[in-house]
């Protein structure tokens, strides 16, 4: 099979590395910057629900309308465009342009942060249509190019890591968010650029339910995905704890260019995808990798209760990412694939996103905010803010639990190995 030319191939690599950048550089610092200003947990966590409402809504938007109606370049180039001033509008709800605090105002920052996750949260899903519409071989090219998309997030991180060797914490700071509406933009201009992709479904009738999976709950029937449905969301929980507020956790316990430090994590990511197909998947059954995935979530909290200092504890746990996240969201969409016969994929894909990525996400969200204030200390000079130890001892309990209910309920033999004959949808 020919080759993808190698100058699609560069702006293909180009637009992965650049749109997670966009997210990368602000999201992770953000809590640490609200908590700074005085922003309590529940109300840290009302910020992060944007990006939920982002996901519970995105599919809507590029069903309905991008896969229609316009060329997907052209929507994404718009859509970055609009979200980058609508970042910056949310940067001067919390400072003013030369960086001084302003009043707490947060269902006023959430109101504005949200049209940002709004456009932004489509682009994922147009990234991957645009790169699997111009890749020729799928199969060996395609997880090349979205590799850059964790490379460029990994990348801005860098910046955590040269402000710290200024004696200047960035994450304590506005300018995160500044930068991420800067590369919104650039990156927006550049989308201009990309080769034109028409749009996909121009003329077909698509329904509201069909985009949001609904179809699909048919599946529901086969056992095993309505595990797999079930633990998706479960797991989101205590992920959540993780995703929300490890960032001022670090920060906390005076970890050094933490921003930098946590993307430890994605280079594991990197790592484990790349090796799931090629060696987990060939040697280890579907229900061993989700158990080794979500066992990693309760290690990785009972590692992180375990110190409150920067120590191998610490850094193992932030390793562990990569295990955490291929082995359950990744393999996830993969079992799903094969799981669902051929006219229910998209819908299927479609319901597991919306129950992992939004409503999970959501509650996690929520539940998270909810822990962080609860685990909050009396403020004392030079000390810890909030009792972390039992903050990661409830996350790491409900990740054990939902380990549990796992392994006893799945019980697929699937094969999935790369080489297998086996028909998709066999066993629905």
């Amino acid at each position: 099979m020919p080759t993808t030319p190698l100058r699609t191939k560069v702006h293909l690599c180009a637009m992965m590395f650049l749109q997670f950048a966009i997210n990368g550089v602000w999201s992770i610092p953000l809590a640490t910057y609200l908590e700074e200003l005085g922003y309590s947990g529940q109300q840290i966590g009302l910020a992060y629900t944007t990006f939920a409402w982002g996901a519970l809504l995105s599919p809507v938007f590029v069903g309905m309308i991008a896969d229609r109606f316009f060329a997907s370049q052209k929507i994404l180039a718009w859509l970055n465009l609009l979200g980058g001033p609508l970042l910056l509008l949310a940067a001067l709800v919390l400072a003013t342009p030369g960086g001084v605090p302003r009043p707490i105002r947060p269902v006023l920052f959430f109101w504005v942060l949200l049209p940002h996750c709004l456009c932004y949260l489509p682009t994922w899903s147009l990234i991957n249509s645009i790169a699997l519409a111009h890749v020729r071989d799928a199969g060996r090219e395609f997880p090349l190019i979205r590799l850059m998309g964790t490379i460029g997030w990994i990348v801005v991180s860098v910046i955590s890591l040269a402000c710290s060797e200024c004696k200047f914490n960035i994450e304590k700071t506005v300018w995160p968010l500044w930068i991420g509406a800067g590369l919104c933009v650039a990156t927006g201009i550049y989308n201009f650029f990309l080769p034109h992709t028409p749009p996909q479904a121009a003329g077909k009738r698509v329904t509201v339910g069909e985009i949001l999976g609904l179809p699909a709950l048919r599946l529901l029937r086969d056992r095993n995905f309505a595990v797999l449905l079930l633990t998706s969301l479960l797991i989101m929980l205590p992920a959540s704890f993780y995703w929300t507020f490890c960032n001022p956790f670090l920060n906390e316990i005076r970890m050094q260019a933490a921003q930098f430090k946590q993307c430890l994590g994605q280079m594991t990511e990197a790592l484990f995808i790349f090796l799931l197909p090629i060696f987990f998947l060939r040697y280890l059954s579907v229900k061993s990798i989700f158990v080794l995935g979500l066992g990693a979530w309760a290690l990785r909290y009972v590692l992180l209760a375990s110190s409150t200092t920067e120590d191998a504890a610490i850094y193992l746990a932030l390793l562990l990412h990569g295990i955490c996240f291929a082995f359950i969201f990744v393999l996830g969409p993969m079992y799903t694939d094969r799981k669902a016969p051929k006219e229910l994929q998209a819908s299927a894909q479609g319901l597991l996103v919306l129950v992992t990525w939004g409503v999970g996400q959501l509650l996690g969200i929520y539940l998270s905010g909810w822990f962080f204030d609860y685990c909050e200390l009396p403020k004392s000079p030079g000390g810890l803010t909030h009792d972390w130890r039992t903050y990661w001892f409830w996350a790491a309990g409900m990740s054990a639990a939902i380990t549990g209910l796992f392994f006893v309920l799945f019980r697929d033999r699937i094969d999935m190995r790369p080489a297998t004959q086996e028909t998709p949808g066999q066993g629905v």
